[in-house]
């Protein structure tokens, strides 16, 4: 874990040296920039696309093959792999399809209005790190 962590600041000093300190605004389109009434509640459609999102991977979750799959993994991996269930693909798509959906959050949230830096997401590393001691 030492290793990942320096390699992540290494990464950061490089990220640093080639374009510079300055944070940098990312405009939503303007075809998503639209809002939407329920009731009192004003959402964008930014906000819209991520409930659907949000919805889209429970119903996965809950009511595909893959969902269920993963649902046996996480809670007995032994017996899954008994039945012939290959473990470490369930893992390594989830852990694929999870660093794709962190992604997505960070284009997200650059877009309705949250800089973006070269340590987006460091002081949340380090926070997490001095926790695990």
């Amino acid at each position: 874990m030492l290793v990942t962590f320096a390699a992540s600041l290494i990464f950061e000093d490089m990220i640093l040296l080639i374009w510079g300190t300055q944070s940098y605004p990312l405009h939503q389109p303007l075809a998503a920039a639209g809002n939407f009434e329920v009731g009192s509640l004003v959402l964008s459609g930014y906000d819209m696309g991520l409930i659907a999102l949000a919805l889209a991977a429970h119903w996965a979750l809950k009511y595909t093959r893959y969902g269920r799959l993963l649902t046996v993994v996480i809670f007995d991996r032994e017996t899954a792999a008994a039945f012939g269930i290959n473990v470490t693909v369930v893992f390594t798509v989830t852990f694929i399809i999870g660093a794709m959906l962190g992604a997505l959050d960070e284009v997200y949230e650059a877009a309705v209005g949250l800089n973006v830096r070269p340590s987006k997401g460091c002081a949340q590393a380090k926070i997490s790190s001095n926790s695990q001691t």
